[in-house]
């Protein structure tokens, strides 16, 4: 990643919310298909870490999911929220996996496929990471706590997101108290 974040790497509010829109109403539809862009959206996890999950990566009791590194990254354990829970326990036992099992057989062509019908405007996959990060640090003010979730090894990598996390408006509210 580039040390410059623009505003065509990461999904703006509305942007956000479309696809939120989008692959509730998908999902809907089709659990198979959607899963792996909403539990990306979720954990900041990058396409190879979503295509390492196995079902074993859940932890049902912590409601947690664990991504194993890819990159040069740590591996993480993140929260998940109910919805995004219970669309996975239900994905699983209708795919009948196993512990071992990757959660989502997808190949890059096969998410790319999928990204091409559900993005809600012309950003890359990736976005949903840089999206998730900004959301953390907006929430949180703690850049530490966006390595952590990222699972950067370097802080250098993820300052670049303490400079994006306002809007101009906020940023008005911060300095015109």
């Amino acid at each position: 990643m580039s040390n410059d974040l623009t505003q065509n790497k990461f999904l703006d509010d509305a942007e956000r919310q479309l696809l939120e829109r989008k692959i509730k109403t998908f999902m809907d539809r089709d659990h198979d298909r959607y899963l792996p862009v909403l539990v990306a959206m979720r954990t900041g996890a990058r396409r190879s870490e979503v295509q390492l999950l196995k079902a074993s990566s859940i932890n049902w009791a912590s409601k947690t999911i664990t991504i194993m590194p890819t990159k040069k990254s740590k591996s993480r354990e993140l929260p998940l929220d109910e919805p995004t829970l219970e669309a996975l326990k239900s994905y699983i036992q209708r795919a009948h996996l196993e512990s071992g099992d990757l959660l989502f057989d997808l190949n890059h062509s096969h998410f790319n496929r999928i990204w091409k019908e559900i993005k809600p405007c012309k950003k890359s996959f990736h976005s949903l990471r840089h999206t998730f990060a900004i959301n953390v640090f907006r929430k949180t003010k703690d850049i530490q706590k966006v390595m952590k979730a990222l699972g950067h090894r370097s802080i250098l990598s993820t300052m670049v997101y303490a400079d994006y996390a306002y809007t101009t408006e906020e940023m008005k509210d911060i300095i015109f108290w």
